[in-house]
């Protein structure tokens, strides 16, 4: 044997060894998913053009690029699936399932069947009970849905605090196998282990939001969203959050109160982050639990509105001594409540009676038209009864309601229309239910909007008008009511639209108010998500003397047609009627001709009242589009179910949609470990051949060296 074949057998043992001890780490991590199979890379000696053995030039990972982003990529989307799904199921669990127990539809219907049987005996006490305790169940369960709701945002909350939490927790630990990576490469020693660590981190980051690794020409990671933000250059770039420690129905993203994901420049990244767990987590947040808040809150204006524009046209049989209204009139103080303009129509009676013989003792027949603000009419009613009844009283009180007031538990006081309704002109409210003075269902008061944009479009600043009147717009703090600021314009001065907004962008600085028209429309901004705009009249009604409307009317700037979100949150039986459910109206106050002393103000079996609210079960509401529901004309009941159904329906898609995207990423995971994890079967075959080959190695060197040995021996002994 010669030297170079001594070479080449030395440079193959040392081959097949390394070749062994590969095989040998490649099985002892064959269970270790984040492990990437290694091969060795051999190549021949060459002497002359002549092969002289093999020797391993480099010791390669099994790993594919592609089959790895596919993993992130499919992780990014399971992440996002996986807290849709587990969101909308936690929300279907809390509505339940039809048939599953008594849903919101269900006890709609009981409600209506309570007052079917109280219009059978409309004075029975019973049956006025049975009724206001339907009542409060079908408001009960409303609320609890809502407020359901608003703790399942609050926990998300909490989520995203937690996953924002991990994400730097993450990138705090590829900032530190980063520097064991280039202290690594600077010894030029195999660093297989960190870039397993290193792919197996990035995998788990990808579970929170979509990332990509670019390499830079010094070797390190560099680590971005795919949408381009830097998470990991020479440092980790943490993210941030800050979660809200209350959540309601009136909070949202991102101009009311609700915080968005931030990066370390102070940047919202919110909606730049496209997948990953992150991304369903806002979504839950801040649209998909957002969507069943106003389902919720449609069912709840609705079925308020469509009660209490009934009830509030009736009388309990026994008459209430004392009737106090839930709408607060705009206004800083109640001297300038009593100034605000009152436009109405029809001719209003108000009565008082004996609540023991029923019989009128003193009444009056306002017609409405003649009023022209809120003290007018106060003045009109009380100059009217008091003369008869000296403790009668109809006031504000000081929170800006109105109240009526016998002065006496033997009086009740009743309400109704005569001839023509009475109504309030700009919203075509009875003026009972304009002031709510006998609501059955209550829910807080609108709040003012920061922002009111005129329905009426294609205004220019030079279009002329013919106003007269007092116009005041207030900007009003929304959480006390009050007025921060405001400008009364005397309209008759103001020939332009130019001139009106000028007059108030002059005068009104609070919130940087700003009054202006943008793309053709009237817009009026408080510049304060604190602060409301309020117009209102002062005086008499401000009119465009041309069309006989109102200021409002004649930009469409009218925010009470629109109910305030969150108002399942705070539905609730009147509480007066709760505690006295003989307060229930039943009857309507006769409009017919009075005797005082003689006439009885309510008939016995009049259940006129309770006969309309019954209708309400097959009555058709126009729902308009509310979450994921369009608009439809249907009845309460039926609304009630559709918003179950349709809950029931996106917990089930987002199970599919979930399913589906787990099996993709199975895959995903499957094929990768196809091609970078350990075949045992083949590597312990390998491994077998290898040894075979090392033994064969090692017994031709024996043999080499015995004989070399005997040679050496002979030698010696001649």
């Amino acid at each position: 044997m010669t030297g170079s074949t001594i070479a080449a057998n030395l440079s193959a043992q040392d081959a097949a060894r390394r070749m062994m001890e590969v095989g040998t780490n490649n099985l002892s991590n064959a269970m270790n998913e984040n492990y990437v199979a290694q091969k060795v890379v051999l190549q021949t000696n060459a002497t002359q053009g002549k092969a002289q053995g093999v020797r391993i030039t480099d010791i390669k990972r099994q790993f594919d690029q592609y089959l790895h982003d596919n993993v992130m990529n499919q992780t990014s989307k399971l992440g996002e699936a996986e807290a849709t799904h587990e969101g909308l199921r936690e929300i279907q669990r809390f509505f339940g399932l039809f048939g599953e127990k008594e849903d919101t539809s269900h006890l709609m219907t009981e409600f209506f069947k309570s007052l079917d049987v109280l219009s059978l005996n409309p004075t029975n006490p019973q049956s006025a009970t049975d009724v206001m305790r339907a009542a409060e169940q079908v408001a009960e369960h409303i609320k609890t849905f809502a407020d359901g709701v608003q703790k399942e945002r609050l926990e998300t909350e909490t989520l995203i605090d937690e996953a924002v939490t991990e994400v730097n927790k993450i990138l705090d630990q590829m900032e530190a196998n980063n520097r064991e990576m280039a202290f690594a490469q600077g010894k030029r020693s195999n660093a297989s282990a960190l870039l397993d660590r290193r792919d197996s981190l990035l995998r788990q980051l990808s579970e929170y939001l979509p990332v990509e690794n670019l390499k830079r020409s010094s070797g390190n990671d560099y680590i971005q969203t795919k949408s381009g933000i830097p998470l990991l250059i020479s440092k980790a770039r943490h993210l941030s959050f800050n979660p809200s420690s209350q959540l309601s129905a009136q909070l949202s993203y991102p101009d009311n109160g609700l915080q968005g994901i931030f990066d370390v420049d102070g940047r919202d990244i919110s909606n730049q982050i496209k997948s990953g767990k992150l991304r369903g987590l806002l979504d839950l947040r801040d649209k998909h639990l957002p969507q069943t808040q106003e389902k919720l809150d449609e069912l709840t204006v609705h079925l308020t509105k469509a009660v209490n524009s009934i009830h509030n046209c009736g009388t309990s049989y026994r008459a209430s001594s004392t009737l106090t209204g839930e709408h607060t009139i705009p206004g800083a103080d109640n001297t300038e409540r009593d100034t605000m303009a009152l436009s109405a129509t029809g001719m209003l009676r108000v009565a008082v009676m004996n609540t023991n013989d029923n019989k009128v003792v003193s009444y009056t027949d306002l017609d409405m038209s003649t009023v022209t603000n809120v003290f007018d009419f106060r003045n009109a009613i009380n100059t009217a009864i008091q003369g008869d009844v000296a403790s009668f009283d109809m006031r504000l009180t000081a929170g800006g309601t109105l109240e009526v007031t016998s002065g006496a538990a033997t009086l009740g006081v009743a309400i109704t229309s005569v001839g023509a309704y009475a109504i309030e002109t700009e919203t075509g409210k009875g003026i009972c239910e304009f002031f709510r003075l006998n609501d059955f269902y209550t829910i807080d008061d609108v709040q003012p909007p920061k922002t009111l944009t005129s329905a009426v479009t294609g205004l220019a600043g030079t279009d002329g008008f013919d106003f007269t009147g007092t116009l005041q717009i207030a900007v009003v703090d929304k959480v006390s009511g009050t007025v921060a600021e405001s400008h009364n314009l005397d309209l008759t001065t103001a020939a332009t639209l130019d001139d009106v907004i000028t007059a108030f962008n002059g005068s009104l600085t609070a919130g940087s108010f700003d009054m202006s028209i943008v793309n053709g429309a009237l817009v009026i901004n408080s510049g304060n998500d604190d602060l409301g705009i309020q117009i209102n009249s002062i005086g008499e009604l401000a009119t465009e003397n041309t069309t006989g409307e109102s200021f409002q009317k004649t930009f469409g700037l009218q925010p009470d047609t629109n109910p305030r979100l969150g108002a399942a949150n705070t539905i609730r039986v009147k509480q007066t009627l709760k505690d006295q459910p003989s307060l229930l109206a039943r009857s309507i106050l006769t409009d017919q001709t009075i005797t005082m002393g003689v006439t009885e103000g309510i008939a016995a079996g009049d259940a006129r009242i309770v006969d309309q609210m019954v209708n309400l079960h097959k009555t058709t509401h126009d729902f308009s589009s509310a979450g994921d529901l369009n608009p439809v004309t249907t009845t309460l009941e039926s609304y009630a179910a559709s918003i179950l159904g349709s809950e029931s329906r996106n917990a089930a898609n987002a199970k599919q949609s979930f399913e589906q995207i787990e099996t993709l990423k199975v895959n995903a995971v499957e094929e990768m470990s196809d091609y970078s994890g350990v075949n045992v079967e083949q590597t312990l075959n390998d491994f077998q051949l290898t040894s075979i080959w090392y033994n064969a190695i090692l017994a031709s060197q024996h043999i080499f060296f015995n004989a070399l040995n005997r040679v050496i021996n002979v030698a010696a002994a001649a």
